[in-house]
């Protein structure tokens, strides 16, 4: 009989496991310089916008790649107003203007696509053979939907309920522009009463500061387990 020789396994610290990484880094300058160009390329023209909304008109055209030399900030106060026209005229045409309806309205509309968004991927991790067993044993589909899915995905709902009821909470461009009758106020709106032309009333306002959050907390603290659920399920599908 003749004894079969094997190649004794590789193990760290071997000629080719050494050569492999002479190899890699011999690499690394070139990869180096390539992900250095592409993240240049990729922020640079973010940076440039930036810039360029800080400056007027006439230095922006005089002086296009250069810093700008006042930090005109009332740009994007005239930018956020120009961005509420058409939500103001479609407003006032359909009657809606200064209503309560008409600001839920738009804040519906705001935060339908992170929804949509947000739920799609809650209920494509749903397995198909649930809802087809609820259907094989007499439901109809919105049955299928109410009693078998929409349970399923209550940590997706957790999320989108935080973070669609954060941000209505807290909004104030559009309250501010579609909202002129005091006792239809949101409560951003109503903290800037504690603020005059001339002082401002800073224990008050802190107190009612407190009051606003306060809520958000409590809301945050009862369902942070769904919400923690909700933010790591989709990442998990597959």
């Amino acid at each position: 009989m003749t004894a079969v020789l094997q190649a004794p396994p590789q193990v760290p610290g071997t000629r080719p496991a050494r050569t492999l990484r002479r190899r890699i880094g011999a690499l690394r300058p070139g990869t180096y310089l390539v992900m250095i160009i592409v993240v240049v390329l990729t922020i640079y023209p973010m940076i440039w916008m930036l810039l360029g909304s800080f400056k007027t008109l006439g230095e922006f055209y005089t002086d296009i790649w250069g810093l700008p030399h006042i930090w005109h900030w009332d740009n994007f106060a005239q930018a956020f107003g120009v961005t509420a026209v058409p939500v103001l005229t479609t407003e006032v045409s359909l009657g809606l203007f200064d209503t309560r309806i008409g600001l839920i309205l738009v804040y519906a509309a705001q935060n339908l696509p992170f929804g949509i968004f947000l739920m799609y991927s809650f209920f494509q991790s749903v397995p198909s053979e649930l809802e087809e067993a609820a259907l094989i044993d007499g439901c109809n589909r919105f049955k299928a939907f109410v009693r078998i899915v929409l349970p399923l995905a209550k940590p997706g709902l957790a999320t989108l309920l935080i973070f669609t009821g954060t941000s209505v909470w807290n909004e104030y461009l559009m309250a501010s522009v579609l909202i002129h009758q005091p006792n239809l106020e949101t409560l951003p709106l109503g903290l800037v009463n504690f603020t005059t032309a001339h002082s401002t009333n800073y224990p008050e306002l802190f107190a009612a500061l407190s009051i606003v959050t306060a809520p958000v907390v409590l809301l945050y603290l009862a369902a942070q387990r769904q919400f923690i659920s909700g933010l790591t399920a989709g990442a998990l599908k597959g």
